[in-house]
């Protein structure tokens, strides 16, 4: 049986990038490391973040406009999208820490919230 596209499905596969990325990390930082540019550690978390780009794409508008939280969430997910995709050298890592700190742990707690009333 076919799975079904809907919002339900494409949040979830975001909760599936965000806890990755967030493993990911954490994984880094036992390691008393951190990331940094051009390494492979930064690009598997920067590939997980495109990824989550794509799939916060596919939510649809009416969504979007029911849970504006997400939706100011998924818009500053597409805007470090293309910075990390056309201005990847020039990438603040403090920035992406802070992005990785805060906003994921917010977004993963608002899509919670969405995901369990359905």
């Amino acid at each position: 049986m076919k799975e079904i596209k809907d919002d339900k499905f494409y949040l979830n596969k975001m909760l599936i990038y965000i806890d990755y990325i967030m493993e990911y990390v954490n994984n880094i930082k036992k390691d008393n490391s951190i990331l940094k540019p051009n390494d492979q550690a930064s690009d598997g978390v920067i590939y997980k973040f495109i990824q989550l780009r794509e799939e916060s794409a596919n939510l649809s508008e009416e969504f979007l406009n029911n849970h504006p939280s997400i939706q100011r969430n998924v818009r500053l997910l597409n805007g470090f999208r293309n910075r990390l995709t056309h201005d990847y050298d020039n990438v603040s890592y403090t920035f992406f820490d802070e992005i990785i700190e805060s906003d994921l742990p917010r977004l993963k707690k608002e899509i919670l919230k969405v995901v369990k009333r359905n």
